[in-house]
């Protein structure tokens, strides 16, 4: 859903911090960094932009139960992110810079969604 042309320039910008933030611990990008995210995902196509809305209420409402689906905000990450956005080189698939980015990108995205979209 979250196209190439906006997955790239998201993580030329926010990509190389991405291990370091998610090594700590941390589900999502500062809140300071919302505005660059809220201004790529409205490049976003509308289709895109309404499917990706209603996915991650979708979403949210399986976080709001984890303790009876057990999704946490990590495992939902973990599970979802691949899905959701990719690098159009295949090579990124399993690089660990990428994934993080990923991991932050989705946590952010459903922790912050109110303020993106």
């Amino acid at each position: 859903l979250i196209t190439f042309d906006v997955y790239l320039f998201l993580f030329e910008e926010l990509g190389p911090r991405s291990v370091e933030i998610s090594q700590n611990g941390i589900s999502s990008f500062p809140v300071e960094l919302i505005p660059r995210i809220k201004e790529q995902m409205s490049k976003l196509e509308p289709r895109h932009e309404k499917t990706l809305r209603y996915l991650l209420g979708h979403l949210k409402k399986v976080l709001e139960h984890w303790e009876i689906t057990s999704m946490t905000l990590e495992n939902l990450v973990i599970c979802w992110a691949p899905s959701l956005m990719s690098s159009p080189n295949p090579i990124h698939v399993a690089d660990p810079q990428h994934l993080a980015f990923q991991r932050l990108l989705l946590g952010t995205l459903l922790l912050h969604s109110e303020l993106i979209f």
